[in-house]
């Protein structure tokens, strides 16, 4: 049997090297940009292997996973770049490799009015100059607003209050049934942000066009671009922020190869929803992720990037 200490020293390693590795990519931006068909059979197995280590850690898994990033990089400095950094992106939340990752919560108490997050209070957002939260949108219900949409908005506001500076971006477009009138996501949640949680409209961005994790990721963060901001929190609900956190990091590494444009994570909040439905987080993840690097064929990808 595998012991827990050998898997937690090879994950240490493997993120050092991973750090190390990091500048990798430096060069001219590439706005076609897209995994090398050579690649792409090394790149599934790579998000296999990351699925099965966030499962059930082993030195096995790890060793491979460390092997496949090596036969990458010996294809492509570019691949080498995206691989790396959703490999140490995904050791950092699913498995907490560096002893610094930590899940900021908030919990809706209706008796408070107008809450700030303290919780945030002392995370990098503090320290960065330009910087939005992303809130990701949930499916309406006859048009309207599911509690958990609201209380994924309570907690987005909350955020807000604490930093003043930041933009906020909803994303999400007209979503569920008996919907006639096509409301979206984000244009609810805006409504919801100014005339319940009382923030400034001019704060909102809006991104009425999502219907996917993927689409929230990379509709918003070409958004962000626009506008020069080069720092994020994603805010979800609780089962749903390392997964939406997982495909955004690979979009900003997307960013950084196609246009040369640095975006990073740097800190995250969550509706607290409850335990029984984060099991299926880490799959949902790595489907679209797979989707999202075009893994499943190579067809060119849009003449028109966002």
């Amino acid at each position: 049997m595998l012991k827990k200490t050998g898997c937690s020293l090879f994950c240490l390693m493997l993120c050092a090297i991973l750090l190390a590795l990091w500048p990798a990519a430096a060069g001219a931006s590439n706005p076609s940009y897209a995994v090398s068909p050579e690649n792409g059979p090394l790149f599934r197995s790579l998000l296999n292997d990351l699925l099965a280590v966030s499962e059930t850690p082993s030195d096995s898994v790890m060793e491979e996973i460390a092997s496949l990033l090596d036969q990458i990089g010996e294809n492509s400095d570019e691949d080498a770049f995206l691989a790396r950094a959703i490999a140490e992106h995904w050791y950092s939340v699913f498995l907490n490799t560096d002893g610094t990752y930590s899940e900021h919560v908030f919990q809706w108490d209706r008796s408070v009015l107008r809450p700030i997050a303290s919780e945030l209070a002392d995370t990098p957002i503090r320290d960065c100059p330009s910087h939005a939260f992303i809130v990701l949108g949930y499916q309406l219900e006859d048009g309207e607003m599911t509690e958990e949409l609201k209380g994924r908005c309570e907690a987005a506001a909350a955020a807000a209050r604490t930093f003043p500076d930041s933009l906020l971006v909803c994303t999400g477009g007209a979503t569920g049934g008996n919907n006639p009138e096509h409301h979206t996501e984000a244009g609810r949640m805006k409504e919801y942000l100014v005339t319940v949680c009382g923030l400034d409209a001019d704060r909102i961005l809006t991104d009425d066009l999502a219907m996917t994790t993927i689409d929230n990721a990379v509709n918003a963060i070409s958004m962000l671009r626009e506008r020069g901001i080069h720092a994020m929190t994603v805010v979800t609900s609780d089962y749903h922020e390392k997964w939406g956190q997982v495909l955004c990091n690979a979009e900003a590494a997307l960013n950084h190869l196609r246009y040369g444009y640095d975006i990073r994570l740097v800190s995250n909040y969550c509706y607290q929803t409850g335990p029984q439905l984060r099991s299926g987080s880490a799959r949902s993840a790595i489907s679209q992720l797979t989707s999202l690097l075009h893994l499943s064929s190579y067809a060119p990808l849009p003449t028109e990037l966002p």
